[in-house]
């Protein structure tokens, strides 16, 4: 809980990495099945902010949900979410935690 860790990590975890020179996991999670969409929509971000008309976080997400909705990466997104927290609410589409990454 020191610091925000709330799974218990044991003595040999940290040795090994020690040991290999490798303090930080090499995986670093599942990775986004949006991830494929997400260049477009840095694409977008930057033609936007040429026009002097950059997008706030809330438009950004709108955005990007509008430019998945009805594909099969919505559908991608849909299951991931199902899997990861079923109780959702917004299943099959993006919100500001997906833009704080």
């Amino acid at each position: 809980e020191e610091y925000g860790i709330s799974k218990f990590i044991t003595e040999d975890t940290i040795r090994s990495r020690h040991t290999r020179g490798r303090l930080c996991a090499s995986h670093h999670g599942t990775p986004s099945p949006v991830e494929s969409a997400e260049m477009a929509l840095v694409k977008i971000y930057v033609q936007m902010g040429k026009i002097r008309q950059p997008l706030t976080r809330p438009h950004t997400v709108n955005v990007f949900n509008d430019l998945i909705r009805g594909t099969c990466l919505q559908e991608l997104l849909y299951e991931f979410q199902h899997v990861q927290s079923p109780e959702s609410m917004s299943l099959g589409s993006c919100g500001l935690t997906w833009w704080k990454g």
